[in-house]
């Protein structure tokens, strides 16, 4: 295992401490495990093989702490939305980074062989739901103006530059408070 992925890891096992009682319902501790550890090697790879979304992130780490925190905030990582049992905004949203995909069947941006990509593709492959995740946050990134309060995630949150969200400032928010720390793999 890589530094990032074991970083990733130990991040999601940190963010999903308190809930594991709950998930322990649905899944065994072993079958987390796996899952959790699936879910970082997935995303390591797409991001290593990815430009970063920030300048002097060659190791990720900033891409990464923003993407686990949009997933944390949208999902929980929770098994059932992993796998595409369960959806955000009135079925809309899939995946465990929450592709908002009203009134379409499938993505509206990226290459061409994105654009095939529907909702049950996102959740029955989780490197693409990161893909497209990774890609729906550079073009925020880009169309909306730095600012404060997580200005740059209004669109990933809201579809819209223009209209402030307490919901990007709390994702930018834990995304850098991600970036800072360093966590124990258990």
């Amino acid at each position: 295992m890589n530094a990032l992925t074991t970083w990733i890891l130990a991040v999601v096992i940190q963010l999903t401490a308190s809930t594991n009682s709950q998930r322990l319902r649905v899944e065994t501790q072993d079958q987390m495990t796996a899952r959790y550890t699936s879910i970082a090697e997935d995303l390591s790879e797409v991001l290593i093989s990815s430009a970063p979304l920030f300048t002097q992130d060659d190791n990720r780490v900033k891409t990464a702490a923003l993407m686990l925190s949009i997933a944390n905030w949208e999902s929980g990582f929770t098994r059932e939305v992993d796998g595409g049992r369960s959806r955000g905004d009135k079925g809309a949203s899939w995946c465990l980074m929450q592709i908002n995909l009203p009134g379409r069947s499938t993505l509206w941006y990226g290459t061409a062989e994105m654009r095939k990509w529907d909702g049950v593709a996102l959740s029955s492959d989780r490197k693409k739901c990161f893909i497209a995740g990774l890609e729906q946050l550079r073009i925020s990134i880009t169309r909306c103006p730095a600012g404060p309060n997580g200005a740059p995630l209004n669109m990933y949150v809201t579809g819209r530059c223009d209209r402030p969200s307490l919901e990007a400032k709390h994702r930018w928010d834990m995304a850098k408070w991600l970036e800072r720390r360093t966590f124990p793999v258990k």
